[in-house]
């Protein structure tokens, strides 16, 4: 039959913009329907609950009896929160106190830097009419330029294109054509390149080699001469310094922040013991008093942008300041600034950075004054470090002795390094020592198998085919590191386990967001335990001649480092190797790839000028509601903003978040809680006996009122328990049940990729069908005893089901949930991971509750102990979708994030 023609034209939508704000302030969500922002809000933004939350765990740190020095202030900094390893009460978090530094506190002054008498306070700069998008003129076109260049990346070819379809739709509807935001992408481009302001121009220099030449065959980089772009170090600085986006997120002077336990705490770079030394050597100076102390920061890697062309590796060099928090660094917000880009020989590459430090290197105090414009506060600068180097460059530097500033590199010293290519390297080369290439493949094989085989959990990252791919990158290399341990005992002798988990602790301890004085001794101590353990393989003749391993020594200076610098994840290289992705790769996938650097630094140029515009627009309250509201506004003379948004929270980081399970919360530290989902699934029906059909449960009815016999006792220490009496001294349940296949967990994890308060979610998830592929039911912790810490404070259970009824007036929601039991009352102690196992009727049948869920804490993580198989393989039937089924005893896995880990040191 041939198709059907119409021969009238179909109705066509009208377009649907967002004009719907989320109306939490910390989020800067749009969306074009009332369902859709309902939906949003459900997930993202569900309130705390108003019946009384379970008491949280208190701290798993013991405590120390340290001397608290005088000088003390009571400390009140939301961000600043207590020990990573707990989840503590609201009211434990403030009871802290800080010492600044006396002398180096950055009292205000003047713009000529003088300073000002006490409770003056300074004139600000003018700030410019919210009128004025001067280079644009308004804001359509910024958000027009921020769009095609920033977002979209679109070439010049297809903006003339875009541009040419919009005239022409503006001619066909009788518009003036010269609306359109820009003529072509030459106007667009003038646009952008005369934003002034903040910007830093780029220079450059020539370099060549002026050492003795060999006598034979020189090789070519000796002879020619090699152009440098550099941008002045003083005014990336004093950007930074003013940069309104760090307001309430910046250190300027060092501080000491004690627990309330007494205990030393070190989180941002100025909570240091460097910081607070070099402040002291300074300050010998009266004249230095009342100045800030800026410690300047320098990366460097090599990176390559195409394997198949010509020169590919370029050495961009990088600044930061210690001033601001390590979350700010880390979340990429231009708190990173490319300082220098090298496409030079590596053996000039020190030189070249002598050069760009002696721009610093003013006088002989490595000292620079002026007044930030926005907090009038006079400013010295001093060298921070970051990669490895042979040679010191720093010589001249009274504050850059290259032996104290060599920061932590957790990436490429222990996460890529130790682990990756040393640790999982030796397994290889282990099996395919001791047994046959055939044999060694095919454990190798069984090994990949049961990594795909790891259990569901958010945010956790997936291997469907083991290890086999070939471009291994930091995440992945995090990833592997959750679930590698369990995946290779039984093929394995006992002492490599005991490296792995030495290692693994180690790993996990120095990634904390805080350390104090009883974590640092934890860090040394997984040091001595690896460092004992990894003989192994000296032993089975994988590393014969021992370890003299750069990477693997570093190790030991990790402890002095933390109480150097703060803590590591602030000054990791995964930082500057994130940078590597919008200041190198991009840039030179957008250029001609022919003498591809100017135009990588003109990119780099136009995409730091766009960015100071946005975050003075910002600043100016300019970039509130949605474009549509703003031209809406524009056209009734009403230019004021709606509302004020928070755009910082586009920079999270999300490296763990792969599947929108799991993932930062923005705003203040509030109490964890669970929130079932509210949106009532269809496929069921409410009337409970006919729910329990379908969800395979025939005991349903009879578990809502021993459910109801528990919350009705829940007070009465000696009710008996409500699967020890008789069914028909239980409650009667007649109300309608809603079934959902989800809740969402909120919970403080600074440690792990969290919003500004410390607040991280995560979705716990019981369907009978994920994604289409098979059932998924999640496991969770659950809180037993408030009182004993950490795990074993906790138990383990498995979720098949949301549920929420009234009775009685009172809503409860709860889950429907099969218990696990703890095999032994200590962690195993080969692997250091508990186990656990289901819990069964005497019939084998699950042993199945209702519990409320304000009882569930957050998600767990468990792994099949395949070491049960010994040296059999597990059977191929076995995946991700049903090994929780298939297994008898599992462990905890305590590696799945920090938070987890913080719990099992309990």
């Amino acid at each position: 039959m041939p198709p059907q023609i119409y021969h009238h034209k179909p109705a066509r939508p009208h377009h649907s913009s967002l004009t719907i704000p989320c109306e939490n302030s910390q989020c800067n969500r749009w969306f074009r329907s009332v369902s859709g922002l309902k939906k949003h809000v459900r997930s993202c933004h569900v309130s705390a609950p108003s019946h009384p939350l379970p008491p949280e765990h208190p701290a798993l740190s013991p405590p120390a009896e340290n001397e608290l020095e005088s000088n003390f202030e009571p400390f009140d900094g939301q961000d600043e929160q207590e020990n990573p390893l707990s989840n503590e009460p609201l009211e434990d978090q403030a009871q802290c106190e800080i010492e600044y530094h006396p002398f180096l506190d950055g009292r205000p002054c003047d713009e000529n830097g003088n300073f000002l008498p006490p409770g003056a306070k300074p004139v600000l700069p003018e700030t410019p009419s919210t009128n004025d998008w001067s280079p644009y003129r308004d804001r359509v076109e910024f958000e027009t330029a921020e769009l095609l260049y920033k977002k979209v990346q679109m070439s010049g070819g297809d903006i003339n294109a875009l541009v040419d379809l919009w005239r022409a739709s503006f001619i066909k509807n009788g518009l003036a054509d010269e609306d359109v935001p820009f003529a072509n992408k030459d106007d667009l481009y003038r646009v952008i390149d005369s934003t002034s302001g903040s910007d830093v121009p780029w220079e450059s220099f020539s370099l060549s080699y002026n050492g003795e030449l060999p006598e034979e065959d020189p090789p070519e980089w000796m002879k020619q001469e090699f152009d440098v772009w550099f941008r002045s170090p003083h005014a990336i600085i004093q950007n930074m310094l003013s940069n309104r986006d760090f307001c309430g997120e910046t250190n300027f002077m060092p501080y000491r922040k004690f627990s309330k336990k007494g205990e030393r705490e070190y989180k941002d770079f100025m909570s240091g013991e460097w910081a607070w030394k070099q402040a002291d050597k300074i300050s010998v100076d009266p004249t230095t008093h009342g100045s800030s102390f800026v410690p300047v920061i320098l990366g460097s890697d090599k990176t390559t942008v195409s394997v198949a062309t010509g020169q590919n590796e370029y050495y961009p060099v990088y600044i930061s300041i210690g001033n601001v928090h390590n979350n700010v660094r880390r979340a990429h917000r231009n708190a990173v600034a490319l300082l220098g880009f090298l496409a030079i020989p590596k053996s000039l590459f020190y030189s070249t950075i002598f050069f760009l430090w002696s721009l610093l290197h003013s006088n002989e105090s490595c000292s620079f004054s002026f007044a930030n414009p926005f907090t009038f506060e006079r400013i010295l600068f001093f060298l921070v470090h970051q990669p490895t180097l042979k040679q010191p460059f720093t010589h001249d530097f009274p504050r850059a002795d290259i032996h104290e500033i060599l920061a932590p590199d957790l990436l490429h010293q222990v996460i890529k390094g130790t682990f990756k290519d040393h640790l999982v390297t030796w397994v290889e080369d282990y099996l395919h020592l001791t047994y046959s290439k055939k044999r060694a493949d095919e454990i190798s094989d069984d090994i990949d198998r049961r990594i795909a085989a790891v259990p569901s959990f958010p945010g956790l990252r997936r291997f469907p085919q083991g290890r086999g791919f070939k471009q291994w990158t930091g995440d992945d290399s995090k990833a592997l590191m959750k679930v590698y341990l369990p995946a290779i005992e039984g093929h394995v002798p006992p002492d490599i386990i005991r490296t792995f988990q030495a290692f693994l602790d180690f790993c996990y301890l120095v990634r904390h967001d805080t350390h104090s004085d009883s974590t640092i001794q934890k860090v040394q101590d997984a040091v001595k335990d690896f460092h004992h353990s990894r003989t192994i393989f000296e032993t089975l003749g994988v590393r014969p001649t021992g370890f003299s391993l750069p990477r693997q020594h570093s190790l030991q200076h990790y402890p002095w480092l933390i109480r150097m610098f703060g803590s590591p994840n602030g000054l990791c290289s995964s930082i500057t190797e994130s940078r590597h992705i919008t200041a190198v790769k991009e840039p030179w996938r957008r250029s001609s790839r022919f003498e591809a650097l100017g135009q990588m630094l003109l990119i780099n140029q136009r995409l730091d000028k766009l960015a100071v515009s946005r975050v003075d627009f910002t600043a100016r309250g300019m970039l509130s509601g949605s474009i549509l509201d703003y031209v809406k506004n524009y056209h009734n003379d009403a230019m004021e903003a709606t509302r004020a948004l928070d755009t910082r929270a586009e920079h999270h980081n999300t490296e763990d978040n792969n599947n929108g399970d799991s993932g930062p919360v923005p705003g203040p530290l509030t109490p964890g809680y669970v929130k079932p989902s509210v949106r009532r699934l269809r496929q069921y029906s409410t009337n409970c006996h006919k729910l329990s059909v379908q969800l395979n449960q025939p005991r349903l009815v009879e578990l809502l009122r021993r459910f109801l016999y528990s919350q009705a006792h829940m007070n009465n220490h000696d009710a008996p328990s409500a699967f020890n009496i008789p069914l028909h001294q239980c409650p009667m349940f007649n109300s309608r049940v809603v079934a959902t296949h989800s809740a969402v967990a909120y919970f403080y994890a600074p440690s792990d990729c969290s919003g500004i308060g410390g607040m991280r979610r995560e979705t716990i998830r019981a369907t009978p069908l994920w994604r289409k592929h098979a059932a998924r039911y999640d496991c969770a912790f659950v809180e037993r005893d408030p009182s004993i810490p950490g795990i074993r404070g906790l138990d383990v259970v498995r979720i098949f089901a949301f549920l929420s009824f009234s009775h009685d007036n009172t809503t409860y929601p709860c889950a429907l949930i099969q218990w696990f039991s703890h095999i032994l009352d200590e962690p195993d102690e080969l692997t250091g991971l508990w186990k656990v196992q289901p819990d069964t009727n005497d019939d084998g049948s699950p042993s199945l509750e209702i519990i409320h869920l304000d009882c569930i804490f957050r998600s767990a993580h468990l792994m099949p102990v395949f070491g049960d198989y010994g040296h059999r393989f597990i059977p191929s039937d076995i995946d991700f979708t049903n090994s929780l089924d298939k297994f008898p005893t599992f462990y905890i896995n305590k590696y799945i994030d920090h938070h987890a880990f913080g719990l099992s040191q309990g």
